[in-house]
């Protein structure tokens, strides 16, 4: 090696290393709307500008729907644990998909429908690479606490699925809006990640409030058990694929629904409906027993709500 490919080499070190240096000092907004541009260039040659950047920190209960409606939901999982979320539009998950399968962004509207595990997949890399490129943009670290080490998780069918999973006590939130192919075609992108909450200390081992609705949408598991047997314990060990165990004759009429710690949910029978198998509660079981009584409870409210003022009496 020669002294000018070897001063060569030493000056592209250097100046690689300034480039970094004079990233770590970009604030968020700057160093996002960078990310965005190179991930799109480095990928596919996409022509990406950012046409401006907003970000807030918000707490858990005033998330709502930052994440935006009709859009592609993914989940972001932190190296320590962290769980973030992103969403991305449809408008801007056209040109990505574009990009990967025809090599260029058309201007026809996207297609509408419902995305996939497969859209999610063709997702992946920009928004891994995205976010990759936004922490190393952030490398200082009181900078890039909320940001490090990111990567995408699975897709979230929708926002509530994404509100359900949040446990921090507050969000950044930062709201890309960009267009593509020089403006053929207009996207958005929205990150949100776990933050210290806003002039308030983290508590811990503080409970997640869940409203009525998002309790409403958490999925139950419980067990049908169709009878209890007792056998000695070495029989239990001997059995093995293919033995049969006797069970009580009209054994479907007399199914008990049990929760997953055991106790007794309610009881019924075993039939089928359109085709399928299914479960009729007793009347007598306790779940029945517990709405009608919420029935009661509620009627009992409404009755009160609709009794009318009392009309004053004129003054004799």
């Amino acid at each position: 090696m020669d002294i000018n490919t070897h001063r060569q080499i030493i000056l592209k070190k250097a100046s690689t290393t300034r480039r970094m240096a004079d990233l770590s000092d970009l604030p968020v907004d700057k160093a996002l709307e960078r990310a965005l541009s190179t991930t799109a260039r480095d990928l596919w040659g996409l022509v990406l500008d950012v046409a401006s950047v907003s970000q807030n920190v918000l707490l858990q209960d005033e998330c709502g729907d930052v994440l935006g409606t009709d859009r592609l939901f993914l989940s972001l999982k932190g190296q320590h644990g962290g769980l973030g979320f992103a969403s991305i539009d449809a408008d801007l998950h056209s040109a990505i998909v574009e990009s990967q399968t025809i090599g260029q962004v058309t201007g026809a509207p996207p297609e509408k429908r419902g995305f996939t595990s497969i859209d999610a997949m063709l997702a992946a890399p920009f928004v891994d690479e995205v976010m990759t490129r936004l922490s190393m943009a952030l490398a200082r670290p009181e900078a890039s606490s909320d940001f490090c080490g990111f990567g995408v998780g699975e897709r979230l069918e929708n926002g509530r699925a994404a509100r359900l999973l949040m446990g921090a006590v507050a969000y950044r939130q930062v709201n890309a809006m960009v267009e593509l192919a020089s403006g053929l075609r207009k996207g958005v992108l929205t990150l949100l990640v776990p933050s210290e909450p806003p002039h308030q200390p983290v508590e811990e081992n503080k409970p997640v409030h869940l409203s009525d609705d998002m309790l409403m949408e958490l999925n139950v598991c419980f067990d049908a058990v169709l009878c209890k047997l007792k056998m000695p314990l070495q029989q239990l060990h001997e059995l093995s694929v293919g033995d049969r165990l006797p069970l009580p004759k009209n054994v479907e009429q007399t199914v008990e629904l049990m929760a997953r710690d055991r106790s007794g949910f309610g009881s019924g029978q075993l039939g089928r409906l359109d085709g399928q198998r299914a479960f009729r509660i007793d009347e007598d079981s306790p779940l029945i027993a517990h709405l009608k009584v919420e029935e009661a409870d509620d009627a009992e409210i409404a009755q009160v709500g609709a009794v009318p003022e009392k009309q004053a009496l004129p003054a004799e």
